[in-house]
């Protein structure tokens, strides 16, 4: 599988991509976008904490219109979950402090980025954080925010933790690997 990797200048851009080994992955930072996604089978769109999304679009526009209208399977983390709720509507906040940790997430719908998930543990570390979603599926959230979204008509996920992290008993590297695997079947 060929996979187009955002670098949102992430910190954990290395683990993110020991994960995606198996495959085939072109790497670009965020402002240097190809033209032309079609030779790509999936989009993931990395954390990051240098810019905030929020009055920030300017520094954003090139990932924005490529979550607007990619028609191939994306997949954000973190920053790119925010970017991928921005683009769709949906309304950031801050937080008063970074929330950064192990937490546990309630499962709201089944879908088949979850399968094979009874209890849903991530690890977390962001400062913004969307409410509640009115464009969007809600798939999980926690006691503060929501969690795991997706587009109700694209193949468009966002997870608001870092999947990529290895810490702790979490699910997150399984929810990635299903995401993948939801790409194979499109």
């Amino acid at each position: 599988m060929k996979i187009l990797l955002v670098n949102n200048i992430t910190k954990p851009l290395e683990e993110l991509q020991e994960i995606l080994k198996p495959h085939k992955i072109t790497t670009v930072n965020f402002q240097e976008l190809p033209e032309n996604y079609s030779d790509f089978d999936c989009i993931i769109l990395s954390g990051g904490s240098k810019y905030k999304v929020k009055n920030n679009e300017d520094i954003y526009k090139q990932e924005i219109e490529l979550i607007k209208n990619s028609e191939i399977p994306v997949f954000g983390i973190c920053l790119g979950f925010e970017l991928i709720c921005h683009s769709c509507g949906e309304k950031l906040e801050m937080l008063k402090e970074k929330k950064r940790g192990l937490r546990n997430l309630e499962i709201i719908e089944k879908d088949s980025l979850l399968e094979g998930i009874k209890k849903l543990n991530v690890f977390e570390a962001h400062r913004f954080y969307v409410k509640e979603v009115k464009n969007m599926v809600l798939l999980a959230k926690s006691k503060i925010c929501v969690e795991i979204i997706k587009h109700p008509e694209k193949p468009v996920y966002g997870v608001q933790f870092h999947s990529e992290m290895r810490m702790g008993k979490n699910q997150g590297i399984k929810i990635l690997t299903n995401f993948l695997r939801l790409c194979k079947t499109k």
